[in-house]
């Protein structure tokens, strides 16, 4: 796949973060969908049935066929378990329709690499490599990974539709248009509850010769 969007980032100072990124190897972005997972050897530890039987369920019932939800299926159904994805809309389609969705590489263990230990194995399709920070008082260019690339939405390529078709290779079942009680589910993968914050992002202004902090909250409701 061709890489049509920008590599190049220009974020405001409190945006970026304070931490610069370590400089390390980019890999390359794929295009390959069908790898098999490598996910099955981070399960350390058995899936039991849910009302505390301690007999391995052999069938995982996993609510929620989004990102978390897709990799969840994925790994168990690669290390032999048999799964069944409930899905309450009647398709596979990010909630926020198509788009980009950038993964910060801030931390001292590099993001992707944290991604794979949880079975998570695709690649960007772009990385930003160069980060400029600007703010009233302050820029600066930060060089090396700050956030991988990947593409959601209904395109082959897209990640959610190269999980969904690993996973329906492994023998994961789909239900779409169908819910299923949380304390029926043995994995819960349907975003942030109701009523509750979902992100939170918090800066600071200068208003005279006085630094004022102000947050910034945004709900699921």
């Amino acid at each position: 796949m061709s890489n049509k969007y920008p590599t190049d980032a220009v974020l405001p100072a409190d945006v970026a973060g304070d931490g610069a990124p370590a400089t390390r190897t980019t890999p390359e972005p794929s295009t390959s969908a069908l790898t098999p997972s490598r996910g099955a050897s981070i399960l350390t530890q058995p899936i039991f049935l849910h009302r505390g039987s301690p007999t391995v369920a052999e069938l995982v019932r996993v609510a929620g066929a989004g990102l978390a939800g897709l990799t969840a299926a994925n790994v168990l159904a690669t290390a032999g378990r048999e799964v069944l994805v409930y899905e309450r809309k009647s398709r596979l389609l990010p909630s926020s329709g198509p788009h980009t969705e950038g993964i910060r590489n801030y931390r001292p263990v590099d993001a992707l690499d944290e991604l794979r230990s949880h079975g998570f194995d695709l690649k960007p399709f772009a990385t930003i490599q160069r980060t400029i920070r600007r703010s009233p008082q302050f820029s600066n260019v930060l060089r090396g990974p700050a956030h991988y690339l990947f593409l959601r939405g209904r395109e082959e390529q897209t990640v959610d539709q190269v999980l969904y078709h690993r996973a329906k290779a492994a023998g994961v079942q789909f239900c779409f248009a169908q819910e299923i009680e949380p304390t029926d589910a043995d994995i819960v993968a349907t975003g942030p509850p109701q009523d509750r914050f979902n992100v939170l992002g918090a800066g600071s202004r200068r208003v005279g010769s006085k630094m004022l902090s102000q947050g910034l909250g945004s709900d699921t409701r």
